[in-house]
């Protein structure tokens, strides 16, 4: 679906959020570094330019010959300490060696534009970025303008593009996807007609689903003045109304499907070896480990069985009370995380719609699972009455730690989406019907008051 690109294109602007113009690195002042436990890809000409800078300065040229062999699924890879998950390149400091001694035109394009992502359509620029870096998650977290589609600056023009294909076999709807997720935001961040979270989710899977089996091949081809029509009746109040209450009167069978799929992706990412996040996942699970162990069956290339009847209740008396202090604030933060990551895209070229938003919903319950089970909260779990000053600001520290760490899991499970492909195969049940149960299992109480649509949902309306 897309392609990586190092060649220069000459664009005017791009199209982003808020937080992602605002953001700056904070470098040595980060409570977590980007130099740690990743795999990073490189491409011929992020290669070669590394190879000769560091020809000149033979100690690193030895550095590079050791730590960035070709191959390893891309052109080459910069590949990190085994042992200590340590990037090779970094100084006693925490300082990148490749920067202060070769410049950063050496660095990786992964590398220079963490945590923004830019895809290029036509001439249309996205820049997003990811929840993987902890600075970045305060910025999306801090108010609901961070969310906001703005135009942004324009990046180098070394920095490293994916470039959406617009036609011949490589056709798919997301190539419509920078369009899709401004109109995304425009329905979740649209508090007209009073709709929680969920509900307002619900309004856009309606939405997407208008969209599947679109846009898949050449020969059915997704124009945006077709996806326009498609999509049209959801930009409307009334219409966003009446879904809200079709979603309100739909009914799904209690099944802790959320809690499932939250164990089965943590048994999956067991299977990947991620050492890094060991510490936080084996933290969550060990919360439960005085009740019930969980029963993991976690064999690589088979499916994963989890059992979750025990452990459910425990969770969910936890997440009842946490969210009995907390839960209005919790819901405008999984908002605002929801935002980043249905704008952020990165979907398989085999996914369909409903199943790219299923993806994203997820995540945002993996987030609520890991904040509401973990030991950190267990003290805000025990007080009552609202949050103080004090107290919301460590449920804050803690949301934003766990945030951008499962968002760094997120990062490493390439095969994520696989891996929920599978479990949906095993659950038999169609994309439409799972994302509607995680969104009852989200289910939020929270009302909220009104905006107006985005100014691109606002063209399309008329």
């Amino acid at each position: 679906m897309a392609k990586k690109d190092n060649k220069s294109t000459v664009l005017n602007s791009s199209r982003t959020l808020r937080a992602v113009e605002a953001f700056e690195c904070i470098g040595g002042d980060c409570e977590d570094t980007c130099c740690q436990s990743w795999k990073v890809s490189l491409t011929k000409t992020d290669y070669v330019t590394w190879k000769n800078l560091a020809r000149r300065q033979p100690e690193e040229f030895k550095l590079f010959e050791k730590h960035v062999p070709k191959g390893g699924g891309f052109f080459a890879t910069l590949e990190f300490d085994k042992d200590t998950g340590g990037c090779p390149f970094q100084d006693k400091t925490g300082l990148c060696r490749v920067q202060s001694k070769l410049g950063a035109s050496a660095l990786p394009g992964t590398c220079r534009t963490f945590p923004r992502v830019y895809t290029l359509d036509a001439s249309s620029l996205q820049a997003s970025a990811s929840l993987g870096c902890p600075e970045y998650t305060r910025h999306v977290l801090a108010s609901d303008e961070a969310t906001d589609v703005v135009d942004g600056r324009v990046p180098d023009p070394s920095a490293t593009i994916m470039k959406l294909n617009s036609s011949g076999d490589a056709w798919h709807w997301q190539r419509n996807l920078p369009e899709l997720g401004e109109l995304g935001l425009s329905i979740v961040k649209s508090k007209s007609p009073h709709a929680t979270l969920s509900e307002r989710i619900f309004v856009l899977l309606m939405m997407m689903r208008q969209l599947d089996g679109k846009g898949d091949s050449p020969e059915n081809p997704l124009p945006l003045p077709q996806m326009s029509q498609l999509v049209l009746p959801y930009l409307d109040d009334k219409h966003r109304a009446e879904v809200v209450t079709q979603y309100q009167q739909t009914v799904v069978p209690p099944s802790n499907l959320a809690l499932s799929m939250v164990y089965a992706l943590f048994a999956y990412r067991l299977t990947m070896e991620w050492e890094y996040m060991s510490t936080l996942w084996d933290d969550i699970h060990a919360s439960y480990a005085h009740v019930v162990p969980a029963e993991l069956t976690v064999v690589p290339g088979k499916s994963l069985q989890v059992e979750v009847g025990s452990i459910a209740p425990v969770f969910e008396k936890r997440r009842r009370q946490l969210h009995a202090r907390a839960g209005k604030q919790l819901m405008q933060w999984y908002e605002r995380a929801f935002c980043n990551q249905f704008y952020n895209g990165g979907g398989a070229a085999e996914e369909s719609p409903s199943a790219y938003l299923g993806r994203h919903v997820a995540t945002i319950l993996m987030f609520d699972f890991a904040i509401c089970s973990h030991r950190a909260v267990d003290e805000l779990i025990a007080g009552e009455g609202p949050l103080s000053a004090e107290e919301y600001s460590l449920l804050a520290k803690h949301v934003v730690d766990v945030i951008h760490r499962v968002g760094r899991t997120i990062l490493h499970v390439g095969k994520l989406t696989t891996a929920m492909a599978s479990i949906m195969e095993e659950q038999q049940v169609d994309s439409f019907a799972l994302v509607t149960a995680l969104l009852k299992d989200l289910g939020s109480v929270q009302s909220v008051g009104s905006i107006r649509l985005s100014p691109l949902a606002a063209a399309m309306s008329r």
